[in-house]
């Protein structure tokens, strides 16, 4: 792996995943070279797609082969677009809650790695932040959709459900943190022995965010209302047990094993976004020290919503050409 100071001390594998927001359950995963683009890992996954889904992903990723792809699955998709990108789309007609209607059109093949092959309808969403706490307070930010009513699918719903994306990034620290207790290197020494390795450290994941899962079901609660690291110490001491009870005794395992699970419930969450900054950057010289406090915390009952505002997407005002 290289970065702008140069070569890596290891080598490098990257993996693109395919998560559940819900239960936080790893099911999907492509591992590639770290020099491949995440976007072909991405389409490949989505094979694993079906009917009833939802596919939230980054601007990075979303294009037009890759909702057309995500439609022939039978799935739909919903992501960010980037600034400037699907300007040039036929608008049609807005819609009740404000979105817009649009015709993406074939692609011509050659261009790019994933064309669009017959063209498809979408609906444009745009809205902007009011609080600085959200980020950019004011800078315009699109989404794109494949779920073309407004009444099964209102614009403000799509805006709030959208940021269930960052779901995934607790999933990583999950297995990172707490999983893999912060250790940096696999053992492995071969590249099919790295594969094994990551394939058995996903799967364990897997296990451990199922029966949570199964547990938090049977008493109608919210998976992510079960700590992980709870979880990851019981099924740990529930396979130390098994190792001394007769195969007959699973089922009361299994019982025992979700009574501890449910046991610790963490409180609801409340609104809870950073914004995209360092302390420090890397650089030779001494930083300043900041100028402003950071800003306050929010408050217990505050809703992202809240902070919310939705913009015609047809308007052409100039806070509206600042990016996405």
């Amino acid at each position: 792996s290289w970065n702008q100071y140069g070569k890596g001390a290891y080598p490098q594998v990257r993996a693109v995943l395919l998560v559940e927001c819900g239960s936080h359950a790893v099911v999907g995963m492509d591992l590639s070279r770290y020099d491949v683009s995440e976007v072909h890992g991405a389409h490949r996954l989505l094979a694993q797609t079906g009917p009833n889904m939802l596919v939230l992903q980054d601007a990075g990723i979303t294009s037009g082969g890759f909702l057309e792809q995500i439609r022939e699955q039978g799935a739909h998709g919903l992501g960010a677009l980037e600034a400037g990108a699907w300007d040039h789309l036929p608008r049609q007609r807005r819609l009740g809650d404000g979105s817009v209607l649009a015709w993406v059109p074939p692609g011509r093949p050659g261009r790019v790695c994933y064309p669009v092959k017959g063209g498809f309808w979408v609906r444009i969403i745009s809205y902007r932040l009011t609080d600085e706490r959200l980020g950019e307070a004011g800078r315009l930010y699109r989404l794109v959709t494949t779920l073309l009513n407004p009444v099964t699918a209102p614009a403000l719903a799509l805006i709030e459900l959208y940021h269930q994306r960052w779901e995934v990034e607790l999933v990583i620290d999950e297995i990172k943190t707490h999983e893999r207790v912060q250790r940096k290197v696999l053992r492995s020494k071969t590249p099919e022995g790295i594969k094994q390795e990551l394939y058995g450290i996903f799967l364990a994941h897997y296990l451990v965010r199922v029966l949570m899962a199964q547990a938090a079901g049977q008493q109608e609660k919210e998976p992510d209302r079960l700590s992980f690291t709870e979880g990851l110490f019981q099924v740990t001491e529930m396979i130390d047990l098994s190792l001394i009870l007769r195969p007959e005794d699973a089922a009361m395992l299994r019982t025992c094993l979700f009574k501890n699970l449910l046991r610790i419930l963490l409180p609801h969450r409340h609104l809870r976004i950073n914004r995209r900054e360092v302390k420090q950057v890397y650089n030779k010289y001494k930083p300043k020290k900041r100028d402003l406090p950071p800003p306050s915390p929010f408050e217990p009952d505050d809703r992202f919503l809240d902070f919310v505002d939705l913009l015609d997407p047809l308007a052409t005002p100039a806070f509206l050409k600042k990016g996405a």
